[in-house]
């Protein structure tokens, strides 16, 4: 009951009245949080008590509820909450932590992101990226996004986060970052 009266609450932007749903559902479960039972139902509480405590600016909060996620969830069904994580690092002007914390991420995905960022390694990626793009065409990058599962969105967000931290301290990741948004929406 409390994660639709939360996933509610938050439909209508009313995301105080959604944490405390969410936090309440979390509550109910006691002891049994993350129990093979109750795994799915917590992980959702715990993604809507992190995106609603986001909303609210709540850094804290959101660190709180998606670090529980990190620490007990598979790490693909994590993937939403180091998304957040990833943007409150940034929300507090933690950048390098959070291109860090994203590029370990990235790693664990298996997606190569180089950890020295020299010229000649950015216009390799670059050119990699030119060769990969250049065989698709328009509507074909478009049925891409089309077929993208919840995995591939949220592994797109981990990378938006990520650029927009490398933007605003003008990262030499950034160009790296962003061929690894090209290709991996190619794949």
């Amino acid at each position: 009951w409390n994660l639709r009266a939360g996933k509610d609450a938050a439909e209508k932007s009313s995301f105080r009245a959604a944490l405390h749903y969410y936090k309440h559902g979390i509550a109910f479960l006691g002891d049994d949080v993350w129990l093979e039972d109750t795994y799915d139902l917590c992980l959702k509480l715990h993604e809507g008590a992190a995106l609603s405590s986001s909303a609210l600016r709540e850094e804290n909060r959101v660190s709180m509820y998606a670090n529980d996620i990190t620490i007990n969830a598979i790490f693909e069904d994590s993937l939403l909450a180091e998304y957040l994580l990833i943007r409150s690092l940034s929300a507090s002007g933690q950048y390098q932590q959070s291109i860090a914390r994203g590029l370990a991420v990235l790693r664990q995905l298996k997606i190569d992101i180089p950890a020295t960022p020299s010229p000649e390694v950015v216009m390799g990626m670059m050119k990699q990226t030119e060769k990969e793009a250049s065989i698709c065409n328009v509507s074909q990058m478009f049925d891409y996004q089309r077929r993208l599962d919840s995995k591939s969105r949220n592994i797109l967000k981990l990378v938006d986060a990520i650029s927009a931290a490398c933007y605003q301290i003008a990262s030499p990741f950034l160009p790296l970052v962003a061929c690894a948004a090209v290709r991996y929406s190619l794949q």
